[in-house]
């Protein structure tokens, strides 16, 4: 679970003001004075954000967000909290950094026969978080085959898990985050046009447009 503590006297909103300038350590007020602008347009510009950011939640499409890592998770614990799952589980996963198996395992479960015979499970991510929302941050690092099994994912809404005999149906919501533009992840060959197509990139005013769909 993410777990998000604002620096004292800051919204959720004027954070992500900071964390997108890269200045998380620098008084809100200094920032505007560098900027040119008062803390009053500052405020404002920050709500209506807030409020793009409320208009996501009402969405129950998976997504896409670019950007900076912390700032796309807190956004996406923003969207979740703000949705009709906000009762249920918000999961995060990063996906840099894992084993292809563990990832796996991690998202997709896992079964396995025990020494009587039985068969027991590990269920992932997706499945723990049936009825709520799971980030995966940084999909680029997803390796090939697992984009592939996220796409079946989003497609058919059940998967097996890794040595799985049978299939494995939840309601979950994925948003998922790229550090730099879904285009040239493409074109760098480590996202798969598919998955991309499938995921509504919710990044600026694009929004809009989504949430007409």
């Amino acid at each position: 679970m993410l777990e998000t503590t604002f620096p004292i006297g800051l919204s959720a909103p004027d954070y992500l003001s900071q964390l997108e300038r890269g200045d998380d350590d620098v008084p809100l007020e200094s920032m505007t004075e560098r900027a040119g602008v008062t803390l009053e347009t500052l405020r404002r510009r920050s709500g209506d954000r807030h409020e793009l950011l409320a208009r996501w939640a009402e969405s129950d499409l998976p997504m896409l967000l670019t950007g900076p890592a912390d700032t796309n998770a807190i956004r996406a614990r923003m969207i979740h909290e703000k949705s009709p799952r906000a009762n249920q589980p918000f999961g995060k996963v990063r996906c840099s950094g894992w084993t292809c198996e563990l990832l796996e395992i991690e998202l997709f479960g896992l079964e396995f026969e025990t020494a009587s015979s039985l068969r027991e499970g590990f269920p992932g991510i997706l499945e723990r978080c049936s009825g709520g929302t799971v980030f995966l941050g940084d999909i680029s690092s997803l390796p090939w085959r697992l984009q592939a099994r996220l796409v079946d994912v989003l497609d058919q809404k059940r998967w097996s898990r890794l040595e799985g005999k049978t299939w494995v149906e939840a309601d979950v919501r994925i948003i998922t985050s790229l550090p730099l533009a879904a285009a040239l992840a493409i074109e760098r060959g480590c996202l798969r046009k598919d998955l991309c197509y499938r995921l509504h990139d919710a990044s600026g005013l694009r929004v809009v447009e989504v949430l007409q769909h």
